[in-house]
């Protein structure tokens, strides 16, 4: 689980991948993200948190 202090702001399932959405600007602490865990693909995507959130 990551803690709120790290910018990740939702996560998503497509194609078999497992994609984490990052907000670079809500981030105090950076975590490094491996591209693939137990054969399952990960992707970061840099995008800023919607306000509805």
């Amino acid at each position: 689980m990551l803690s709120g202090d790290t910018g990740f702001w939702g996560v998503g399932i497509d194609n078999g991948e497992v994609i984490l959405y990052l907000d670079e600007s809500l981030a105090k602490r950076r975590v490094k993200v491996p591209s693939e865990v137990d054969g399952v693909k990960v992707r970061v995507i840099r995008a800023r948190r919607p306000r509805a959130l």
